[in-house]
């Protein structure tokens, strides 16, 4: 049952006019339960919850990305500390001497010695170091995969490296040079035969 909001009068809940006045009666919505209002609260409160959830997953395994796959054997932090240090370029003395291409990655043409910076376990972050070691200065930067070469294969790792060098000595003197920047770095031969020779 209705009442009209003019004289009061009580009407049918289907009559649009009081029978008493003759005023339009206006329809007036149910009050909201309690109920209701806690059901709307939580689904609102889940979906809140959800987007933070999401919003800190996303954050947490990008972070996680970009620092959890690099497995660092040596520190390259110091390189910045490094400007000052004159190192040679490597020798370009044949067409056939190995080089590094625009991304850095080693292409393989003759035997040759590199300064190993540093090994990782994803390219990605492995192209990352060499960019990071050109901000200084370090133009001669370049990586390769550690199992293409029998006198390097040891880890199944990317590793860093300055070079190449077309000669033993070369490589020996900017080593020199270079040990200022991280004692953990070292010279070494790269070739398909299986020989290592280090340089420390």
């Amino acid at each position: 049952m209705s009442f009209c909001t003019k004289c009061g009068k009580q009407n049918s809940d289907s009559a649009k006019f009081c029978t008493s006045c003759g005023a339009t009666l206006k329809s007036i919505p149910p009050l909201e339960t309690s109920n209701s209002k806690r059901n709307k609260l939580t689904l609102a409160l889940i979906a809140l919850f959800l987007c933070l959830g999401t919003i800190a997953y996303f954050i947490f395994f990008t972070n996680k990305s970009k620092k959890g796959n690099t497995e660092q054997l040596s520190d390259n932090s110091k390189v910045s500390d490094s400007k000052d240090i004159d190192v040679n370029s490597p020798s370009t003395t044949s067409g056939n001497d190995s080089y590094n291409d625009i991304n850095g990655k080693f292409v393989y043409r003759s035997d040759c010695f590199v300064i190993i910076t540093g090994s990782y376990t994803e390219e990605v972050n492995t192209i990352d170091a060499v960019s990071s070691m050109r901000i200084p200065g370090y133009t001669n930067t370049g990586y390769l995969w550690r199992p293409d070469y029998p006198s390097i294969n040891d880890r199944h790792l990317f590793s860093t490296f300055i070079g190449p060098y077309t000669a033993y000595s070369e490589c020996q003197d900017n080593l020199k040079k270079l040990k200022g920047a991280n004692k953990y770095w070292y010279g070494i031969k790269v070739s398909y035969d299986n020989t290592r020779v280090d340089i420390r």
